[in-house]
């Protein structure tokens, strides 16, 4: 459905598409004015926007600019504004926002009815990692809050995914490191960035509907991710990880950071662990996001599902003595290779197990 236009959004998008306009200088302009209408003239600008009140006075400037929001939302792309009243309110937080906010979706109200945890983490992160990710995002979503998350490979689709996987409605939004009709960044995501909006949630961006995913763009949208939560919880982060920028981004906004810690040692955690050292709180069930976070609903847990033959008793037990197994382990301890592979896949079907890199198993992680 096409919207109408309001002068707000005309000036914003003149604004946006002028470049060079500080969030600050536009805020002013506004307060100076009985209303955004009469700033359209481009009369009595202050010199820092000297660039933009040229544009304003460029005749035709209105109806292209017109055309070109009308465009995008036949596109299905629209957008929040700076200084308007349905503008994110954990956005207005930062030091320089965004002057628009482009989206797709239709449903708006969990942005602002429901409390947001970003998920973020590594790219190349681990299986192990990953069912984390999808287990806390799941354990949040049907708990009453929404996960976001920036739709790269690893932590953050995991996240997304366990958002959906509740069955909830309006479970998740992905933050976009890119336009909007560039189209998806990774494009394997696509039916992922599908799912999202078929189950109420959003795709958000700040920039410009065609900008391709330059790398300076995900540091970016980082803060932003921060600043849509009241916590961010960092699953797997290295020494040089992204998810390291997130976190700060949340500090600085003094907003909660929640860590899932790692192994002393492994390299794969070194900013994780690090990020604890520094005072964030160290999280391993979803009790902890409960006691951090009171907006969540807390629920029972499903019930633990056990075995269901003796074989995999046998697997099972094996396992729980610590470190991953590799295959040709438990087919050396076990014997039977059809049979072990029968127990294993009906034990990963029940979630009980997860299979790591170079053919290892090892038990799946219970939040």
């Amino acid at each position: 459905m096409i919207c109408s236009i309001s002068p707000l959004q005309l000036l914003a998008f003149v604004a946006f598409e002028t470049g060079g306009v500080t969030a600050p200088d536009f805020l002013a302009l506004l307060h100076s004015a009985p209303s955004p209408e009469t700033l359209l003239k481009g009369d009595t600008f202050p010199p820092a926007l000297h660039k933009l009140s040229e544009r304003l006075r460029t005749p035709g400037i209105l109806t292209r600019a017109e055309n070109e929001i009308l465009r995008l939302e036949k596109a299905g792309i629209r957008f929040f504004v700076l200084g308007a009243s349905d503008y994110p309110p954990g956005l207005t937080h930062l030091h320089e926002p965004p002057l628009l906010i482009f989206y797709r979706g239709e449903d708006l109200s969990l942005l602002t009815q429901k409390v947001c945890v970003s998920i973020v983490g590594a790219r190349k992160a681990d299986q192990f990692a990953c069912d984390i990710a999808r287990d806390f995002a799941e354990q949040v979503a049907t708990s009453g809050g929404c996960v976001v998350s920036g739709l790269a490979f690893g932590i953050d689709a995991h996240a997304h995914l366990g958002a959906l996987q509740s069955k909830q409605p309006q479970t998740t939004v992905a933050v976009l490191g890119n336009g909007l009709e560039f189209g998806i960044y990774p494009s394997v995501h696509k039916k992922l960035a599908d799912d999202i909006l078929n189950q109420g949630g959003l795709l958000l961006s700040q920039f410009p509907s065609l900008m391709k995913p330059f790398p300076q763009n995900f540091l970016d949208r980082n803060r932003v991710i921060a600043a849509l939560s009241k916590a961010t919880l960092i699953i797997q982060a290295a020494e040089r990880s992204g998810a390291l920028a997130t976190a700060r981004h949340a500090m600085e906004l003094g907003r909660d950071v929640l860590v899932a810690p790692g192994a002393i040692g492994d390299l794969r955690y070194t900013g994780s662990n690090r990020l604890i050292k520094q005072g964030a709180y160290l999280v391993s069930e979803i009790e902890d996001l409960y006691a951090l976070i009171p907006e969540l609903t807390p629920h029972e847990k499903p019930a633990l599902v056990e075995p269901s033959s003796e074989l995999e008793l046998k697997i099972k037990i094996e396992l729980e003595r610590g470190e991953a197994l590799h295959y040709d382990q438990l087919l050396r301890e076990f014997g039977d290779i059809a049979a072990v592979s029968a127990a294993l896949d009906h034990m990963e079907e029940l979630k009980l197990l997860t299979r790591l890199p170079g053919n290892f198993i090892a038990l799946r992680p219970r939040i």
